[in-house]
């Protein structure tokens, strides 16, 4: 009985513990600035080539308590990045840290940065910004890692500003079957080319290619529906997806190719921008500064 209380009482410990701790990760940061750009790399997944000393990236938090707040970073660098400055802010505390090496920009190290003190619970913006620059990156940064009792029941969120998809209604993925090219050829349409055999052959080519490269969209990546991929990069691009629909759309009654067009309707901005290109993987905005160019 002793054993089991312990047991149970470890769990609770543990539990608390864990409460106690919020991991702002790259792949859900709002990056505002010019060449900067989350990396959706396998060895990776960091906000990566920052080359803007002035861009910024963000995630906005709600705390429930006040409290100290101790405020780590994982991030990788190499001897040219090392001693660059950057800080951490949460409202209008900050924090400086500092860039160390880590060997290569693709291993990561947890970096202590130190202590913030927060007097009122509420809803926060944690910011990271460059402040200096040796050399042509900042850094390659993975995680923020907030730690302590102010964190107890912490939680992230979406501003409605910052939303993505509101306009539109399809909302999560619900599984479809892919179409096969053998099972659908006899419904495609067959054009009479009795002169050009080469040209028909070639037709049919392109419908096997186009079912071969019709996919299901990965977990987590956000995507709401079957997409047509260019098949030679990890981002799916709205220039490529257009183009190829057009010649899909003649078998839209078997090969609905232009439902690839919703996973950019799902992660329109709420000012109506849409980005031109998002990763496979996790669907992060990797275009997001063309908006406010114009």
């Amino acid at each position: 009985m002793i054993k089991r209380l312990f047991f149970i009482f470890n769990l609770m410990i543990t539990a608390a513990a864990s409460a106690q701790l919020l991991e702002l990760k790259a792949a859900d940061a709002v990056i505002n600035g010019d060449n900067i750009a989350y990396e959706s790399r396998r060895d990776r997944d960091c906000i990566g080539s920052w080359e803007d000393v002035n861009a910024t990236v963000s995630w906005d938090i709600e705390l429930n308590k006040s409290g100290t707040v101790n405020v780590s970073a994982i991030q990788a660098a190499d001897s040219s990045a090392a001693g660059n400055l950057y800080s951490v802010s949460i409202a209008d505390r900050s924090i400086n840290g500092t860039v160390a090496d880590t060997g290569s920009w693709g291993e990561f190290n947890t970096i202590k940065l130190g202590k913030l003190k927060i007097n009122t619970p509420g809803k926060y913006q944690v910011t990271v910004k460059a402040l200096s620059k040796q050399n042509k990156a900042v850094m390659n940064l993975k995680t923020i890692i907030l730690e302590g009792p102010a964190l107890d029941a912490a939680r992230t969120f979406v501003p409605l500003h910052r939303q993505r998809g509101i306009y539109f209604a399809k909302k999560q993925y619900q599984p479809q079957e892919l179409p096969t090219f053998a099972q659908s050829r006899k419904l495609l349409p067959d054009p009479v080319l009795d002169d050009n055999p080469d040209y028909l052959d070639m037709y049919w080519k392109c419908w096997e290619l186009a079912f071969d490269h019709y996919k299901k969209p990965e977990p987590g990546s956000g995507f709401v529906s079957n997409y047509m991929d260019e098949a030679f990069n990890p981002n799916i691009f709205q220039w490529d997806t257009i183009f190829m629909i057009m010649f899909a759309r003649y078998a839209n009654h078997v090969f609905p190719a232009i439902q690839s067009l919703d996973n950019f309707y799902c992660k329109q901005h709420s000012n109506g921008f849409i980005c031109g290109r998002f990763g496979k993987i996790r669907a992060k905005i990797i275009i997001l500064k063309i908006a406010q160019k114009r």
